[in-house]
């Protein structure tokens, strides 16, 4: 075989040490979907206010055109009104679309995310050569061989949290928490801090997908897997 398809090949075995397990996908993916569902809650109650928002401003809106059609407000209050409360609608309307959006978006990118940490290898092994050095851009923001085919790397944004051992960790201890509640313990488990998404998932929507793009230099060596 080529020098290249030695490192392919240790690349493929490379996403097969760190990709995720069965039982772990499951792990991590509940205990995101509960993390997920507490952070929904407080986008459910933005949306809800932004909802009221926009529907008192249109009441307005009513109300000063028949305050105007009944002479009671003159043309230049009108406008002067009609250009505010337009303005505030604009803004609530921008900021409901943009928690709809980005959160829904956000979360179906993460699962995306999750379920490609968990088949990474195959990915790569069935990828097309001219998108496997797109697929390692979008794993990892370093990855080096040495001239004895050892592979080492640093993963990229956000497969570096999906896949870290402390949020491994703690979302097995979520699962045997629930299992012993489950089984009618009266004693709770400890309360566990929510993991601060926005902080935690930075970049999530910039490198999940195979498509994603990364530095041009990317191996750091002369051995480049996927040309």
């Amino acid at each position: 075989s080529s020098d290249l398809d030695v490192v392919e090949e240790q690349v493929a075995l490379h996403y097969q040490f760190i990709r995720l397990t069965d039982e772990q996908l499951n792990d991590v993916r509940e205990f995101i979907l509960s993390e997920l569902e507490s952070a929904g809650k407080n986008i459910d109650h933005e949306r809800k206010v932004q909802d009221r928002r926009i529907h008192r401003l249109q009441a307005e809106q009513t109300k000063l055109l028949e305050a105007h059609y009944a002479d009671a407000v003159p043309l230049d209050l009108m406008k002067k009104e009609q250009k505010r409360i337009q303005a505030e609608l604009e803004t609530a309307e921008r900021r409901l679309a943009l928690i709809s959006g980005d959160f829904e978006d956000g979360k179906s990118k993460l699962l995306k995310a999750l379920d490609l940490a968990a088949r990474c290898e195959q990915g790569y092994r069935d990828a097309a050569p001219m998108l496997r050095r797109t697929f390692n851009q979008a794993f990892f923001s370093k990855l080096l061989i040495d001239d004895d085919y050892t592979v080492t790397s640093e993963l990229a944004e956000p497969f570096d949290k999906l896949l870290d051992k402390n949020l491994l960790e703690e979302a097995s201890a979520r699962k045997n928490d629930s299992r012993v509640l489950d089984r009618g313990s009266e004693k709770a488990p400890d309360e566990l801090n929510e993991v601060e998404f926005e902080d935690t998932f930075r970049g999530a929507d910039e490198k999940i997908l195979v498509g994603a793009g990364g530095p041009s230099n990317f191996f750091g060596h002369n051995h480049i897997a996927g040309g």
